[in-house]
This record gives C-alpha cells, sequence and structure tokens, in this order.
C-alpha cells in the first residue's frame, strides 16, 4: 500500500491597489438601509482565515501475480479557488465613483505629458457624492468558492503489456460565483442599480470511467476510453438575468463521450530488399472520437427584471409530449416538436419545462496520419506525412434555432424551424478547418521534411 495525505492553507486576501486608495461600500447588501459610503481604503470584502484544504490518495496491490496485477487507487480533496478573476475582481471591483474605471484626463484635468510623477498618479480619489454610482462591486461576505473532489479506481493488468481501468469520479462545487443585480431606488436613493459579485449554489459532478491500454509491442500501441457522466448544477454561468435559479443538466453536460487512438509502425527487418525498401519507415497514427450533445435551453418571450429594468429569455411552458421530430429532409434528421411547448399563460412566467432537459446534436470524427522517414545520408532524413482530418467527412451539427416564434402569453410556439440546426460545429465554435478545430469537412495536409 501507498498513502499520500496533505493538507494546504489557502490564504487569499482581496485584491487591493498600490499607492492611492479607492472607496467602496459597507452594510449588508440584502439589507438596503444599512448600505452607505465605506471609508477610503476598506478593503472590497473580508478576508477568509479558514480556507483549510485536506487531501488524500491511496493505491493497494490485490494482487501481485506477474501479468495479472490488480491495483486499487482512491483519492480525494478540497480545493479553493479564489475567485478574483480579472472580469470578476481587478476590472470592476472598485467602479465607485472615481474608481478604477477613471482615467488620467480625469485625474489631472487636462492632458499632460509622460512620464507622469508619482503626485499625480498616486493622487487619493476624490470623495463621491450621492447618489453613489456604483456599477459593479463585491459582497462584503463575498467567500472564496471551492470543489470537493474524489476519486476510486480498479486496474487490471492483462500481460505484461495491456491494462483494463475501470473508475468512478466525481466532485461537487460549493459558493461558486455570481453576478447579482441591485436596485434600491426609494430603499436607498444614495445608491443607483449596480451589479454585486455573490456566492451562488454550487454543482455536481459523477462520472463512470472506462479505459483501456496496451503499449507497445509488435508495432502496435492502442489506448481506448470511455466515459458516461452527469454534470448538474443550477446556473453554469455567472450571470442567470432575472430567472429564478432552478436546478437541472450543466451547459457542459456530455453524458457519453469515447475516444480511442492508434499507432501502428510497419514492421523493419524483411527477407527481400525489395520488400525492406518499399515498406519499412512506414507508420500509421488514428484518432477517434464521439460524443452525445450538450443540452439545449429554448426561449420563451422576452421578459423585463421589474427591479433591474433588464430584458432576458424566459423558459416556456411544456405539456409532456416527445419534444422531438424526425424529418429526414433537415440537417441531422431531427428537430424540437414546437406544438409540444408555449408561452406561460402568466404574463412574466417562467415556465414549467425543465432546465436544459433538450439535447442537441453529437458529434463524432477520425483523425487518420500516414508517414514515412527515408534515410539519406548519415543523419540526413527525409520524412513524409499525409494526414487527413475527419477522413469519412461525417457532418457535425452546431448551434439550433431555439426561439419559440411567439410572445403571445398561452400561444403555442409557431417556430417551423425550432431546434433545426442553423450550422456545422466548425463555424459554431469559430468556423475554421478541421485541421485545427473539430467540427469541420474533411481537410487533408501533406507535409515533406528534410530533418538533419
Amino acid at each position: 500500500m501507498s498513502l499520500s495525505a496533505g493538507l494546504r492553507w489557502d490564504l487569499n486576501p482581496p485584491p487591493s491597489v498600490s499607492g492611492a486608495q479607492d472607496y467602496t461600500y459597507s452594510g449588508n447588501l440584502a439589507l438596503p438601509s444599512t448600505v452607505g459610503l465605506a471609508p477610503l481604503g476598506t478593503p472590497l470584502y473580508k478576508t477568509t482565515y479558514t480556507n483549510f484544504a485536506p487531501r488524500v490518495g491511496v493505491a493497494i496491490t490485490l494482487r501481485n501475480e506477474p501479468g495479472h496485477e490488480l491495483v486499487l487507487r482512491g483519492g480525494g480533496g478540497l480545493f479553493y479557488d479564489t475567485g478574483q478573476s480579472l472580469s470578476h475582481l481587478f476590472g470592476v471591483g472598485y467602479e465607485m465613483g472615481a474608481g478604477y474605471s477613471r482615467n488620467l484626463k480625469s485625474v489631472v484635468g487636462t492632458p499632460v505629458s509622460f512620464p507622469l510623477p508619482l503626485s499625480v498618479i498616486n493622487a487619493p480619489a476624490p470623495a463621491p457624492v450621492a447618489p453613489y454610482s456604483l456599477n459593479y462591486t463585491v459582497d462584503r461576505n463575498f467567500f472564496p468558492p471551492s470543489a470537493v473532489q474524489w476519486s476510486a479506481s480498479l486496474e487490471q493488468a492483462f500481460g505484461n503489456v495491456q491494462s483494463l481501468i475501470i473508475g468512478y469520479v466525481g466532485s461537487e462545487g460549493r459558493n461558486l460565483t455570481r453576478w447579482t443585480k441591485y436596485n434600491y431606488g426609494a430603499l436607498n436613493p444614495s445608491f443607483a442599480s449596480f451589479n454585486a459579485l455573490t456566492n451562488g449554489p454550487g454543482s455536481s459532478y459523477n462520472s463512470l470511467q472506462v479505459q483501456y491500454k496496451r503499449r507497445a509491442l509488435r508495432n502496435v500501441q492502442v489506448q481506448a476510453a470511455y466515459t458516461w457522466s452527469h454534470a448538474i448544477d443550477w446556473a453554469s454561468t455567472d450571470y442567470y438575468g432575472g430567472l429564478p435559479l432552478q436546478r437541472g443538466n450543466s451547459d457542459q453536460d456530455v453524458r457519453n463521450n469515447f475516444s480511442a487512438a492508434l499507432v501502428y509502425n510497419l514492421p523493419t527487418q524483411y527477407a527481400e530488399r525489395w520488400m525492406k525498401t518499399t515498406l519499412s519507415g512506414w507508420a500509421v497514427d488514428m484518432r477517434s472520437f464521439a460524443r452525445t450533445g450538450f443540452p439545449v435551453q429554448l426561449q420563451g418571450a422576452n421578459l423585463t427584471d421589474p427591479i433591474s429594468g433588464e430584458t432576458y429569455s424566459g423558459r416556456l411552458d411544456y405539456n409532456g409530449g416527445n419534444p422531438y421530430v424526425n424529418k429526414a429532409a433537415i440537417p441531422g434528421g431531427r428537430q424540437f416538436n414546437p406544438s409540444v411547448f408555449s408561452v406561460p399563460t402568466i404574463v412574466g412566467g417562467t415556465g414549467n419545462s425543465p432546465r436544459n432537459f433538450l439535447r442537441g446534436f453529437g458529434a463524432a470524427s477520425t483523425d487518420v496520419a500516414i508517414e514515412r522517414v527515408l534515410p539519406l545520408y548519415e543523419r540526413f532524413n527525409l520524412r513524409f506525412r499525409a494526414e487527413s482530418f475527419n477522413i469519412f467527412n461525417h457532418p457535425n451539427f452546431g448551434a439550433l434555432n431555439v426561439t419559440c416564434g411567439t410572445s403571445t402569453a398561452g400561444a403555442q410556439c409557431n417556430n417551423t424551424i425550432l431546434g433545426q440546426a442553423s450550422n456545422t460545429l466548425s463555424d459554431a465554435l469559430g468556423g475554421l478547418a478541421s485541421i485545427y478545430q473539430q467540427g469541420g469537412p474533411r481537410s487533408l495536409q501533406f507535409a515533406l521534411k528534410l530533418q538533419f
């Protein structure tokens, strides 16, 4: 048995500015009457000193017979994130009054020549005047997000070069970040509407993983893996719009994922000279993958948040019928069934359809490369390589049409192309060829290199 254990302590104080300080708020965002202007230099949020993260790993040899070894592995741990990405804190954390958003001209009044003296660069921020322009801020009770991760696997050897691994991997996200829109209005006239980075609900991931490995023997090397997984969360982005949180499939949930790779080097030893000249030095590489589709969320009527005034897409009502329709004449041969979806009867209603319960199209592709190395003279070699990406030219579809077609309360969706693919996967991801990005049509490339 091999055992490894450790304890990590994460200390992530809030970001601060060197030189001139700036203003933030004080009080509790959930209690508008308590929110006011904090003294100059007040930290964005409280520092957490209890982020202790234990982790442990173990490997046990259950059977040690040569060629039939059986090993059990397992582990788990707690991992903290800083929650201090550029878009979250450093760029917007102090956008209050004359915060980070001010420019040099607003500081010195008129354009000046460089270099600026430190007295100008570090000039104190002028005290904001109510009503304060608090564009973005951070909840003063913000807590660093974290994840608990755990795994277990069994590896069985079949001879000296082959093994099969069956494993389970899981994780749970906690205190994930989210942007919350506030508009106090008459509750606190000193502040206009603003966004605050707060802690939201968590997420979960569970997966069964199977992997077959064959190390190089007799010029063949193979690796294949399959994963069944389920990712669940309450929201998959930091900003949720005005919709209430709903637990469901994550935007990144892919249930089935398969990949395989093969390398075959043709033999180099031949009895006949012409066979050695013709066949030696060749190698074939192949990689294949296939996965099921990502979740798709249909868009209902445009709704307006009565608090923030922002607009967002609502959800739809679902009557329980088959949400898919097969049509041979359209890309992929399938679309969503508009007759089973309708706009909620209650104006502004969010609909009863489960979040992310529909699926888009899956993807599959096989890439093949043929290579030969030709010795020329001493250390000079000529390397020829021909590569085909998506060699079978399998169509992979990207974005789908997700609009209902009507915003009338209680009306059935009338978009006849609901759920039809509007482009290929490559176009949806950026329009690159399959040489550089999955989801494109078949691409070929040839290379000839002189090596010395």
